[in-house]
C-alpha cells in the first residue's frame, strides 16, 4: 500500500471512530403512550430522557418523525439545549396512524450535524418498559392514572369489559404514569377516556402539568380526583376546578347495601375518613352520591371532574377484584358511553383475538369525512369528464391512423411514418398537460370550516378548525397569523377502518413543538392537490354575547349581540333535554343585537341526569357536520349535558368571516364557514 494512501485510510478511520465517539455521547430513554397505549390518529405523548455525555453546551433540536396517517408523516421539531451532567427531559406529543412499524427519533445541532439518532420498532420488538405497543379501539375504554399504586385499580382491566350502546364489549386497559412524566400539555391526555388523580402528592405536579390538566379538562375531558393521605391545597389549580373547597376529614360510615353494591365483600374497615364537605351547597352542575358525601361529580367547562373523599385502598382486603365494582360505580357515572360492567370470571382473558390487521375508529369519523369533502369541493379538484379522455385518444387514433396514412400517401413518404406518429404522440401529450392544466388552473384556494364552543360565564372558549389549502404549483407554504398555543396536524378521510396493508405515503410535514403548540414550520402541497390540517386551541372570548331571562309567563327572552366585525348571516336557539331548536333568527350586523322569546319544549325542562333523550342538531346545516366531528364531539356531548340541566344554546354562523391564518407571499381566494355555539343559563327577572 503507497503511503498516501495508508494516511487517507487512516484518516477514514479516524473519522469514522470519531462519528460512533460521537453518537456514543448520547443515552435516551424512551416511553411510549400510556404505557404502550394509544389510540391511532389521536395524540399521544412521547416521553424522552436524555443523559448527554458532552464537554460543553449543545444547542440544537430533537426530532421526533412517525407515519400521522395513510398520506402523511409527521415529523415534530423540539429545540433543547444540553449541559453537561444534567439530564434533560423531552415531553413530546404526536399523532400515529394504526399499523406503524417504526418511528424515527434523532437530535441535530445548531450546525446541522447529527449527534444521535435511533430507530425504535414498534410492533416487532417491546418497547423499554417490557410493554407491547396496543392500539386502544374505538369501542375500548382507555383510563391512565398517577399517585399511588393501589392494586385494585391498577388490575382492574382484569375484571372489567365495556360497552358502547350494543356495539359489542370491548377492553378497559388501566396506564400508569407517574407523577414526573405526566404531560405538560393538554394533548398529552387527548387519547384517555379518563384521567384518575389517584392521591398524588399534590406539591410535585408541576404547574405546567396541572395547566395542561385544566386544559384538557376544559376542552372535554373527564376526571377522578381521589382524596387520601394528601390534602389538595386551596391554591392549586386544579382546586380550581371544584366549587367546593375539601374539608378536614371526617369520619363517615359506609353503608353495607352500598359496600354490597360495589361488590366489596369483607372490607378491612366500613368507616372511613372523608374529605367532602358534608353539604355540596345548591349546585345545579353537581351531584352528590347517594351513599353519603363520599362522592361528587359534575360539568366542568365542557368537561366532567368526579372528586371521591377516601382512598379505596384502605378497604382493600388483598383481593383486588373486591373493591372493582367501587371503582367501575364511580367510573361510570363520569364516562356516560362507553360504559365499563364486571364479568364473571375470575381473570380477564386475553382480548387479542381482534385482527392485528385492521382497526375500526370511533364514532366521528363520518362527520369530519363530510368536512373534508366540503372543503375539496372545489372546480379543480373535480374528476375530468370520460369524454374529455375519450376525444383526446380519439383524435391521437385519427392522427396516426387515416390522416397520417393518406397525408403520406399523398406525399409519396409513406416510409416517415415513424416519424410522423412520434410528432402526433408528442401533440397529444402536449395538448394532454396544457389542456388540464387550463382546466385546473387558477388561484391558489384556502378553504376552512370553524367551530367556536364557549360558556356565557367567560370561564372556558375552544376553537376547532378543518382547513385546507389548494395549489395549482407544488411547493413549500409558510402560513402565517398562527398563535404559540394552537395545535396543528394532518387530517385525511378515512373508510371507518384503518388497515396496516395501506400503502403509507411519502409527503413530510415539519412541526415546530413549543411553548404549548405543534405549528406547521411549512405545508408541502402537491400540484392540483389540497392539504387538509386540523387545528384545535382555546380562544380568549367568544366573537358573540347572549344573554337569556326568564319571562312572566314561562318563556324566556334572549338577546344576541355580535360582536365580531363581520355579520352573523343566521342563527338559532336550541334548548330542552333533548336540545332541540326552539328558536330561529336572521341577520345580525356588527355590533348590532337581536332579541327573540323562546318556549321551552313541553317535556323538555331541567333533569339532573347527563343521559336521556338524543340530540337534535339537524337545522344547523354545516352544523350537523362540524358539531359531530373529531375535536369537537366531545364539547358536543357536553353541550348536550348542560341543556338537560336547564342551559339554553345559541348557535350562529357568520357570513365573510375572516381567515384563522393566512399564506406567505401567496394570494389566495378564501371561504371560511365559521360556525360558534354559546352555552347560556337563563336568569330569573327582576
Amino acid at each position: 500500500m503507497k503511503p498516501a494512501t495508508a494516511v487517507f485510510v487512516i484518516l477514514v478511520l479516524a473519522c469514522v471512530a470519531g462519528l460512533a465517539a460521537a453518537a456514543e455521547k448520547m443515552e435516551v430513554d424512551f416511553a411510549f403512550g400510556w404505557e404502550g397505549c394509544y389510540r391511532p390518529q389521536r395524540w399521544m405523548p412521547l416521553d424522552l430522557t436524555i443523559y448527554p455525555r458532552v464537554s460543553k453546551p449543545l444547542a440544537g433540536a430533537l426530532s421526533v418523525t412517525v407515519e400521522q396517517d395513510e398520506l402523511t408523516k409527521m415529523r415534530v421539531v423540539y429545540p433543547i439545549v444540553l449541559t453537561p451532567g444534567l439530564t434533560l427531559y423531552a415531553p413530546l406529543v404526536a399523532k400515529m396512524t394504526f399499523g406503524v412499524d417504526e418511528l424515527n427519533a434523532a437530535i441535530v445541532n445548531d450546525q446541522g450535524k447529527t449527534c444521535w439518532k435511533q430507530k425504535y420498532e414498534l410492533f416487532a420488538m417491546r418497547n423499554q418498559r417490557g410493554l407491547p405497543v396496543t392500539a386502544v379501539g374505538g369501542e375500548d375504554v382507555l383510563i391512565g392514572f398517577t399517585g399511588k399504586i393501589t392494586s385494585s385499580l391498577r388490575r382492574l382491566g382484569e375484571h372489567a369489559d365495556s360497552s358502547n350502546l350494543g356495539a359489542g364489549s370491548g377492553q378497559v386497559h388501566v396506564a400508569y404514569k407517574p407523577i414526573q412524566l405526566l404531560p405538560i400539555d393538554w394533548t398529552g391526555y387527548d387519547a384517555l377516556d379518563m384521567l384518575i388523580l389517584n392521591d398524588p402528592d399534590w406539591d410535585r405536579i408541576s404547574p405546567d402539568q396541572a395547566k395542561a390538566i385544566v386544559d384538557w379538562v376544559g376542552q372535554g375531558g373527564r376526571m377522578m380526583i381521589v382524596l387520601g393521605a394528601k390534602a389538595l391545597p386551596a391554591g392549586h389549580p386544579i382546586a380550581g376546578l371544584l366549587p367546593f373547597a375539601p374539608t378536614p376529614p371526617r369520619p363517615v360510615s359506609l353503608d353495607p347495601a352500598l359496600l354490597a353494591g360495589w361488590k366489596c365483600l369483607s372490607p378491612k374497615t366500613t368507616t372511613v375518613q372523608s374529605w367532602l364537605p358534608a353539604d355540596l351547597g345548591d349546585n345545579r352542575l353537581w351531584n352528590v352520591d347517594a351513599g353519603g358525601s363520599i362522592f361528587a361529580h359534575g360539568l366542568v367547562g365542557f368537561g366532567k371532574v368526579g372528586v371521591l373523599g377516601f382512598s379505596p385502598a384502605v378497604l382493600e382486603d388483598g383481593n383486588p377484584k373486591n373493591l372493582a365494582g367501587l371503582w367501575a360505580h364511580q367510573i361510570n357515572q363520569l364516562l356516560g358511553r362507553p360504559s365499563i360492567s364486571l364479568h364473571e370470571g375470575p381473570t380477564k382473558p386475553s382480548a387479542y383475538g381482534r385482527s392485528s390487521y385492521y382497526y375500526q375508529l370511533g364514532p366521528g369519523s363520518d362527520s369530519t369525512n363530510r368536512v373534508l369533502e366540503h372543503l375539496v369541493d372545489i372546480p379543480q379538484l373535480q374528476p375530468l369528464s370520460i369524454w374529455v379522455i375519450i376525444v383526446l385518444l380519439a383524435g391521437l387514433m385519427v392522427l396516426v391512423g387515416p390522416v397520417d396514412y393518406f397525408v403520406l400517401k399523398r406525399l409519396d413518404r409513406q416510409p416517415m411514418t415513424w416519424a410522423t406518429t412520434m410528432v402526433c404522440v408528442v401533440l397529444c401529450s402536449a395538448a394532454a398537460y396544457y389542456g388540464v392544466r387550463a382546466l385546473r388552473e387558477g388561484k391558489m384556494q384556502l378553504r376552512a370550516v370553524s367551530v367556536l364552543d364557549g360558556l356565557a360565564d367567560g370561564r372556558c372558549a375552544w376553537a376547532t378548525t378543518y382547513a385546507g389549502l389548494f395549489a395549482h404549483e407544488s411547493g413549500n407554504y409558510k402560513l402565517t397569523g398562527l398563535k404559540a398555543d394552537q395545535w396543528f396536524s394532518s387530517v385525511v378521510p378515512t373508510e371507518g377502518a384503518l388497515s396496516s396493508f395501506k400503502q403509507r405515503g411519502s409527503r413530510q410535514i415539519e412541526y415546530l413543538q413549543h411553548g404549548g403548540g405543534n405549528l406547521p414550520i411549512s405545508l408541502p402541497v402537491s400540484i392540483w392537490s389540497m392539504q387538509c390540517l386540523l387545528a384545535q386551541f382555546p380562544v380568549a372570548e367568544m366573537p358573540f354575547a347572549a344573554e337569556a331571562v326568564f319571562s312572566g309567563d314561562g318563556s324566556i327572552d334572549v338577546r344576541i349581540t355580535n360582536l365580531a366585525n363581520v355579520p352573523v348571516r343566521r342563527g338559532s336557539v336550541h334548548a330542552g333535554a333533548a336540545c332541540i331548536p326552539v328558536a330561529t333568527f336572521g341577520r345580525v350586523g356588527p355590533g348590532e343585537t337581536s332579541q327573540l322569546r323562546v318556549r321551552l319544549p313541553s317535556g323538555g325542562g331541567q333533569t339532573n341526569s347527563d343521559s336521556g333523550a338524543q340530540p337534535d342538531w339537524t337545522g344547523e346545516r354545516m352544523g350537523v357536520i362540524a358539531y359531530l366531528s373529531h375535536g369537537c364531539m366531545s364539547r358536543t356531548g357536553a353541550i348536550n349535558d348542560y341543556c338537560r340541566r336547564g342551559a339554553i344554546v345559541v348557535c350562529v354562523e357568520f357570513e365573510e368571516a375572516g381567515m384563522p391564518f393566512g399564506i406567505a407571499n401567496a394570494k389566495c381566494d378564501t371561504h371560511h364557514v365559521h360556525l360558534a355555539r354559546l352555552v347560556v343559563f337563563p336568569k330569573q327577572g327582576s
